[in-house]
């Protein structure tokens, strides 16, 4: 991870990073973006199905050509009561049910 993102940082030139879990975001001029690392699924291969079916609920994928990380466009986060996260998480739950069966 760390070759990909030195060439990463010549890419996007962030001004700030911070770690979440197991993911970094970068803040930069041009937008903030999350690096995640690759795990053994292709995830190109579920973000063109899921698109195939008209679900549309993930973040875009911005580059996946490297070959240990993937960089998505970073969602910032709007504090909501509990009871409209559950509320929400089952409609989306619920959509991605119709669409892919």
């Amino acid at each position: 991870m760390n070759k990909s993102l030195e060439v990463l940082k010549k890419i996007y030139k962030p001004y700030r990073y911070t770690i979440l879990g197991k993911a970094m975001v970068l803040n930069t001029t041009s937008g903030d973006f999350v690096i995640k690392e690759k795990r053994e699924k292709d995830i190109k291969e579920l973000y063109l199905y899921l698109t195939s079916r008209n679900f549309t609920s993930f973040p875009k994928l911005v580059d996946d050509s490297r070959s240990d990380v993937n960089v998505y466009e970073y969602i910032e986060g709007v504090s909501m009561p509990e009871e409209q996260k559950a509320f929400d998480l089952i409609d989306v739950i619920s959509a991605l049910h119709n669409k892919t069966t």
